[in-house]
Formats: C-alpha cells, structure tokens, sequence
C-alpha cells in the first residue's frame, strides 16, 4: 500500500507542476487581458496554488491534501474547457478570456492542451488518492468500545 501511495502522489505532483508551469509561463502573455483584474494575475495565483498544494501532497499524502489537488485541478481544467467552449465575455470585474483555440494558430505551442489533459489525469489519481489514503481507516478491524459487550 505505501508503494501504491508514493506512485499515487509523484503522478499528482507531476501533473500539478504541469499546470503550475503553464499557468505562471503564460501569465505574462494575458497580463493585457484585463477588467478589475488581468488574466495574467488569475494565471499567476492558479500556477502558485497549484504548485503549493503539490508541495503539500508530495510532503504528507494526506486524504485532504488530494482533495485539494483534485480541487485545483478540477477549476483549471473546467475554466480552460469553458472558456474554450463558451464566450462568457467579461463580467463583475472579471476579464473576458474566452479563447476559441487549443493554441495560437501556426505557433506549435502546445502548453494549454497539455495543461488540460495534466488536470484531467490529476483530477483522476488525485481521486485514488483519496481512497488510498483514506484505505488504512478503512480497512483496520473494527474496535468494540470498552465496556461493551
């Protein structure tokens, strides 16, 4: 089990790294996207919650801290889906980053597909994480209170 475990978070951490990567090397290109805030600066905080939260699984393998990986990768992946999808435009102080493309046309610039299907993996394990876990709570024998009987 602590074998499975270790595999478990190295994969998380992997593709948690991914999407902190993507998401603090673009930042400065969508810094110009800007409403109350940029773009840039909701990359920017993505890619450090991203890269915090990796810290924390790789450290404890903790049930709570795959929550939050599977959490962190779960907003990264349904903003890009959405945005990608869906022209929402700007709001409430909120930059409109509706992008229709996977990358820039002729750019070969492959970072936001690979950002996506990091979190979609991360999501993923981040899940069997949880179980892996939570699998020692769950699979100890059942203590009968004292005094009962």
């Amino acid at each position: 089990m602590r074998a499975l475990s270790w595999v478990v978070r190295l994969i998380v951490v992997a593709c948690l790294g991914v999407q902190s990567y993507v998401h603090l090397s673009l930042a400065p290109t969508y810094d110009v996207v800007k409403a109350s805030v940029s773009q840039g600066l909701l990359f920017r905080i993505e890619g450090i919650a991203a890269a915090v939260i990796a810290v924390l699984v790789l450290l404890t393998g903790a049930s709570v801290t795959f929550m939050l990986a599977f959490f962190a990768a779960a907003i990264g992946a349904a903003a890009v889906l959405v945005y990608r999808y869906v022209d929402l435009g700007s709001y409430a102080g909120w930059p409109g980053m509706t992008e229709m493309t996977w990358f820039p046309q002729g750019s070969g610039d492959y970072r936001k597909i690979g950002s996506v299907i990091a979190e979609l993996v991360g999501m993923l394990v981040a899940l069997v994480g949880i179980g892996v876990g939570n699998a020692p709570r769950l699979l100890a024998p059942k203590q009968e209170p004292a005094g009962v009987g």
